[in-house]
């Protein structure tokens, strides 16, 4: 058996034998249903009077005949080692590593418990994969690279809402399955200018493979580039198969699991028009693997220079369901002008409100009456009178005489 060096990186494993002068890496691994294992493998020399690359090829890692193979074609290109010694180090160790996965470690429990951290406060919960989802042409590659431009730049002071827990700025890698690098380029420089912001740039890749075949290289490039924040847009394109496939949605989730970085995930609604609420189109396993869940919707007339886009918090795994959130976006062609909505503000919004919120809202402006909430919101006496006496067990109404009012004032 020769010495040798073996190291992993973003799911690469690399074999050195320096007395060699060898290299030998292997990555891409994946078990088949058979319990066999392959992978791509590259082989160098560093040795004089060779071309560096001496073999790449897709391998078997559990085949002997494919090993053989390999052996007696390296054997003709280089004469300096023991191929059959090579690659059995090279397979044996590189099958057991793969196979061992991450390492087992004991967790206790603690005075100090911490709630889970965000990259993007409320949006964008640290190392896990946030989705927003919404129709086409609303608005959320849009609210996407603007949160995007909130991680990448020192924005402690901005107007929009937005806290960044970190110590700095983090960088951004922006998957693009829709369209191209001058769309993405082009919104970025409107940003910038409608903003007033400094130079701003993202690390852009176009993609064309779905995540699955494509996740070690993205990994590297994670790695290489220090991304704080991965943009995906958009999830169907990202896929590989049916995404009405159970396989097709547990395949991507697992390959994002691999990249172990905060992620945002640009996604498409269902369209099943018996569905008694929205969700992201395909598998059901696209909504449960989600950790964190965003509904967009937008309101804009036709011909008008202006969006309003809402953000409906529909899902979370760890924590709580936050608040709805809303943005102005004003357009023109060489910027992009961005302010905080209110959206009770707008009836299209307020009308998709549950009936605590429609109530809370109409009694921002003063205490009324069951009669005033009937008149104004159009709800059944019925429902008002038990949801208020909801929101005041809640302590969020009070009785005001024979009216009501909030318990305290916003």
């Amino acid at each position: 058996m020769y010495d040798f060096e073996f190291t992993q990186t973003a799911g690469t494993h690399k074999f050195r034998w320096p007395d060699k002068l060898l290299s030998v890496s292997v990555k891409s691994l994946h078990e088949h249903k058979t319990g066999q294992v392959s992978g791509e493998i590259t082989v160098t020399t560093d040795a004089p009077g060779y071309k560096p690359l001496l073999h790449r090829a897709n391998l078997n890692l559990s085949s002997t005949t494919a090993r053989n193979t390999l052996s007696k074609t390296l054997s003709q290109r280089y004469n300096g080692a023991n191929w059959d010694t090579i690659l059995e180090q090279v397979c044996n160790t590189a099958i057991d590593a793969f196979r061992e996965g991450e390492p087992i470690v004991e967790v206790f429990s603690c005075d100090e418990v911490k709630p889970p951290g965000y990259l993007l406060y409320p949006f964008l919960q640290l190392h896990k994969p946030t989705v927003i989802f919404g129709e086409g042409g609303d608005g959320k590659s849009l609210v996407g690279m603007l949160m995007a431009i909130a991680v990448i730049l020192p924005w402690k002071d901005n107007r929009l809402g937005f806290s960044i827990n970190r110590d700095g700025p983090t960088n951004v890698l922006w998957l693009d399955y829709e369209t191209d690098r001058d769309t993405v380029t082009w919104n970025l420089s409107r940003f910038r200018n409608g903003l007033e912001l400094p130079e701003v740039s993202l690390h852009y890749r176009r993609c064309s493979f779905p995540l699955t075949a494509d996740v070690e290289r993205i990994r590297n490039i994670i790695a290489e580039k220090n991304i704080g924040l991965l943009v995906i847009d958009s999830l169907g394109m990202a896929c590989a198969g049916d995404l009405n496939s159970a396989e097709t949605s547990i395949q991507f989730w697992g390959a994002q699991r691999q990249l172990n970085v905060t992620t945002l995930i640009i996604a498409h609604p269902s369209k099943d028009p018996l569905a008694k609420r929205r969700t992201i189109h395909g598998s059901g396993f696209f909504m449960r693997e989600a950790r964190s869940i965003w509904e967009l919707k937008q309101v804009q007339e036709p011909g008008e220079e202006e969006k309003i886009v809402g953000l409906t918090h529909t899902k979370v795994n760890d924590g709580k369901l936050h608040r709805a959130r809303g943005f102005r976006f004003l357009f023109s062609p060489n910027s992009i002008r961005v302010e905080k909505q209110d959206l009770d503000e707008v009836e299209e919004f307020r009308q998709q409100m549950s009936t605590g919120q429609q109530i809370l809202t109409l009694l921002k402006d003063g205490d009324a009456s069951v009669a005033d909430i009937k008149e104004q919101t159009g709800l059944t006496e019925n429902n008002i009178r038990v949801t208020l006496y909801r929101l005041q067990k809640r302590g969020k109404a009070r009785k005001v005489g024979d009216n009501w009012g909030l318990a305290y004032q916003e």
